[in-house]
């Protein structure tokens, strides 16, 4: 079950609602390593219509499972790790 946090962020009243959320949540193996991928993201909405104005990706994280991998009831995809942007290489063109 995902937690969601609500919340108005002053006593003034706004038309938008901020929630804050994690998508793309997994564990993978790499190199006989778990680890655990997750995106940490921010959604505005509308409080008139109730829509979603905005979403914007806060934080991307592979963090390394340092605890028994016996306590991990999700699947573990056997995967590698994807390649990040910085990290990327040029395209030739």
């Amino acid at each position: 079950m995902a937690r969601k946090l609500f919340g108005d962020v002053s006593p003034f009243t706004y038309r938008i609602l901020l929630h804050i959320h994690e998508a793309d949540a997994y564990f993978y193996e790499h190199d006989r390593e778990v680890y655990r991928h997750n995106c940490i993201c921010r959604s505005r909405w509308s409080k008139v219509t109730g829509n979603e104005v905005e979403r914007v990706l806060l934080i991307e994280s592979d963090a390394r499972v340092d605890y028994d991998r016996t306590l991990i009831s999700a699947e573990i995809r056997p995967q590698q790790p994807r390649v990040k942007p910085s990290a990327r290489p040029e395209r030739q063109a």
